[in-house]
């Protein structure tokens, strides 16, 4: 929420133009944008829901469980008389929805990474389709614009990105630290779903991300396709610039902690959490 706050009018700025572009776009751009829609939204939106539904399974704990609050917070007073005691639970419970309203901004921000992969499609498209010089002056000048755009997009999102890391291994280390221990049935389920909840953010930052790198470094490969040998200098010096702009992945990056944000990188970061899972398994069977 902090991080958000801090990029607010970034965001806005970034937002705005995505709908700008959508109400401008032409029929066959429609196309393609209703199909990145339609090829996403149902994951979206189940883990939109999935993140409200485990903050629902953690406030019904007393249910299953002997503790008396959703969470373990500790407080300097008496919590057993009325109506203090119900003030303390509607407060779990709402910081609880808080952090699913949190998690759910995850789809906003995947939704601006798809946006932006969307856009270099379109303009795959156009670029195939340039058959003049002037066309494909105009496929430099959106190259460019986009460019920017997504560099903007990279800078504001990888603050969310180094916001979602921190939290994840938070969650997967205390997860794994309760699954570990003796613990009832019922709980061991609650830090399960914990630690996958954890593991699906950062997989919605890492899946958009990977897609808009590829998309970026496919402008160079439909360039390369075009019939460039059959043009004049003027042109085959025009593809060649776009070729050359080309060739430096659009990638969010975070110096010492994230080199490159892809599924990759995502699936190294399993990797690891499984083995300290398996570290801390070990050290407490002995």
């Amino acid at each position: 929420m902090i991080m958000c706050r801090s990029q607010q009018k970034q965001f806005q700025v970034l937002y705005f133009d995505m709908e700008e572009f959508c109400k401008r776009a032409t029929p066959s751009e429609r196309i393609v944008l209703q199909r990145y829609v339609d090829r996403y939204k149902y994951f979206h939106g189940v883990y939109t829901l999935w993140c409200f539904l485990t903050t629902v399974f953690v406030i019904s704990g007393p249910l299953y469980s002997p503790q008396t609050f959703p969470t373990h917070a500790i407080y300097p007073f008496s919590v057993e008389r009325q109506p203090l005691k119900c003030f303390i639970f509607f407060h779990q419970s709402l910081v609880g929805f808080q952090v699913s309203s949190g998690m759910a901004t995850d789809t906003q921000v995947a939704l601006l990474l798809r946006y932006t992969a969307a856009r270099f499609e379109l303009l795959a498209m156009q670029l195939h389709a340039a058959k003049s010089g002037r066309e494909l002056n105009a496929c430099i000048k959106e190259h460019s614009e986009l460019l920017r755009y997504t560099r903007k997009v990279c800078e504001s999102v990888r603050f969310l990105v180094l916001a979602t890391v921190a939290t994840t291994t938070i969650a997967v280390i205390f997860g794994s630290l309760n699954l570990v221990t003796d613990q009832p049935l019922p709980l061991k389920i609650l830090y399960a779903i914990i630690v996958f909840s954890a593991s699906v953010e950062l997989f919605m930052y890492a899946w958009p991300a990977d897609n808009l790198m590829r998309m970026s470094a496919r402008i160079a490969i439909d360039a390369y396709n075009t019939n460039w040998f059959e043009s004049d200098l003027a042109m085959q010096r025009k593809i060649y610039f776009i070729i050359r702009r080309s060739q430096k992945l659009e990638i969010i990056r975070i110096n010492g902690i994230v080199p490159r944000l892809s599924l990759l990188y995502y699936a190294k970061y399993l990797y690891k959490s499984t083995s300290y899972f398996a570290a801390l398994r070990i050290i407490v069977e002995k």
